[in-house]
């Protein structure tokens, strides 16, 4: 079998379109009008990293990282690379194909490298969680260029915030039941001590046969206090709660279940919610079953409301709790049935048990004492 020639790669897909086409037949991928358009601090398309991972172009950039299409050159397969690079905390130069990494200095320098050290811990700690549904699996990290690097699963999907707008509002019943494992598998990295802080429909992809898939686990996280200097700049109007515009707001699984909430009112409305900083003055958010016209139920829009409170305290503290709440357990559709109850069963479905009634002692019995009667009978023609 022969090795792909990464020169023949698409830079937007990967696909493989040969040496000489400018634009990818698969994608409409063109070099020269990214290159045009590209950010100072972008890596190069075509950059190699840790000798293995061939980078293409950028699917995305946050407030603490940048994620790039990558081509893994020994497994010849597509892959995501998250850069850890915090804004306001890092820049970077390039000249040509050579790029230099500068890192603030004096005490910002000891921000960057705590987060530096937090991005690299919570990819121990998604790796731990392969094939968990709904979470973007880990392949590999690494240490380069002064900075970090997580691999992971690539997903081929859209964005859910696209699909919604591009399709329209989940029903309630599809919203529930396609987040559920997102949700559950969420209740995981709660358990090992992570919160994900930017959830959202940005950050989550729709695969194409409908599975929704939670990403941008890698962005590296600042803690509080002085280490939050510049973070309103990370923040998703309608999803980050209260306690992420202050500077010493007090953050923990709630805080995740406020972003579920505002994710899950915009799946079944097609509205983002109020902004939670402009509720402190004029709460003016709308209940799901008021805006979507009772197309959800009182019930479920109850649990959102209440998920979405402005009060950390008054939301629910724990996804056991919201879980508990949003998919309670189902009681058994048939209740089982007494033995007065039963039905007879047509004679090829009978049940052992129904072959021991028709096999009692007394129909022995009688079985028996018919033999013995015709034996005699028989006996004494002999």
């Amino acid at each position: 079998m022969f090795m792909i020639d990464p020169n023949h790669l698409c830079m937007g897909c990967m696909r493989n379109i040969g040496a000489s086409r400018s634009v990818c037949p698969y994608c409409g991928f063109q070099k020269n009008e990214y290159i045009s358009r590209l950010s100072p601090k972008i890596l190069p398309a075509k950059t190699i990293l840790a000798g293995k991972y061939l980078l293409g172009k950028v699917l995305g950039e946050g407030g603490f990282g940048i994620t790039y299409l990558a081509w893994d050159l020994n497994l010849e397969i597509p892959l995501a690379i998250k850069e850890y690079f915090p804004n306001g905390l890092a820049s970077r130069s390039c000249y040509g194909n050579q790029c230099s990494l500068s890192i603030v200095s004096g005490s910002l320098r000891s921000n960057y490298e705590h987060g530096l050290q937090r991005f690299a811990d919570e990819a121990r700690t998604l790796a731990r969680l392969q094939k968990f549904p709904g979470i973007v699996n880990v392949r590999d990290f690494f240490f380069e260029n002064s900075t970090g690097y997580l691999v992971m699963d690539y997903i081929k999907g859209m964005h859910l915030g696209a699909y919604v707008k591009k399709n329209g509002p989940f029903s309630e019943q599809e919203a529930l039941s396609i987040m559920k494992p997102l949700i559950q598998s969420l209740q995981e990295v709660h358990k090992l001590g992570m919160i994900h802080r930017d959830i959202s429909p940005d950050n989550i992809l729709r695969e194409p046969y409908g599975n929704l898939i939670l990403i941008d686990f890698g962005s590296a996280r600042m803690s509080t206090g002085e280490e939050s200097k510049s973070l309103t700049i990370l923040l998703k109007r309608g999803y980050a709660p209260l306690e992420q515009y202050q500077s010493h707001g007090r953050q923990g699984p709630w805080t995740d279940i406020y972003a579920l909430c505002a994710t899950l009112y915009y799946m079944m409305s097609g509205k983002v919610s109020q902004e939670s900083i402009e509720r402190i003055s004029e709460d003016q958010l709308v209940p799901l079953h008021v805006i979507t016209e009772t197309e959800v139920s009182q019930k479920t829009s109850r649990i959102i409301q209440a998920g979405l409170a402005l009060k950390a305290s008054e939301r629910y503290q724990n996804l056991d709790a919201f879980i508990k709440a949003l998919y309670p357990e189902k009681q058994p559709s048939i209740p089982l049935k007494s033995p007065e109850e039963k039905q007879t069963l047509p004679s090829e479905f009978h049940t052992a048990e129904s072959n021991e009634e028709i096999f009692s002692p007394i129909k022995w019995l009688a079985a028996c004492f018919l033999f013995f009667f015709v034996l005699g009978v028989l006996l004494s023609y002999l």
